[in-house]
């Protein structure tokens, strides 16, 4: 019961995406490109990315998280509405302590993803560390990337794409 507990809190503070207003704004499916020349060295630089964002979202830093989202998915609402969803989870009452993120591992895959079409993602590991009712506990979570427009964007599941268009919270 208490690992349903601490990975409830977990999804709420980390992988909810937050509140934003509705936006008129659409955009075509982008192009995902290729794997890097020096694939390693850019897989290296998104396992950073991924321990950034997790730091950063633990932190409240929204627009950075913001930042790393990919576009298509941004168009669907505005910066406002998603980051006072983050805060309304933030809100939320919490014994977490975060203590550190390790990006363990990446895998690939393709995927058929809303606004983005068919597109290899990669999946990145992160183990997380922190302290809950006094107790240090470890637990991975995984994160979605895509290489669009030669930069690495952060995804977001169909349920959080489908509240956002919807104009509400994921829960």
């Amino acid at each position: 019961m208490r690992r349903v507990i601490v990975f409830g809190v977990l999804a709420l503070l980390v992988l909810s995406a937050g509140c934003g207003g509705k936006s008129t704004k659409t955009s075509p499916p982008a192009k995902t490109s290729p794997p890097a020349k020096n694939a390693s060295s850019s897989l290296t630089q998104l396992k950073q990315m991924s321990v950034d964002e997790m730091w950063a979202s633990t932190r409240k830093q929204y627009k950075k998280v913001w930042a790393y989202v990919y576009p298509g998915y941004r168009s669907v609402t505005t910066f406002a509405f998603w980051e006072g969803c983050k805060r309304k989870d933030a809100a939320k009452p919490s014994k977490v302590t975060w203590l550190s993120f390790t990006a363990t591992s990446i895998s690939s895959k393709p995927m058929r993803l809303s606004l983005l079409g068919k597109a290899r993602v990669e999946i990145v590991t992160v183990m997380s560390r922190f302290t809950y009712k006094g107790k240090t506990v470890a637990a991975p979570f995984e994160l979605y990337w895509a290489r669009v427009d030669g930069h690495w964007r952060s995804l977001w599941s169909p349920r959080e794409v489908k509240a956002y268009k919807a104009h509400r919270c994921p829960s």
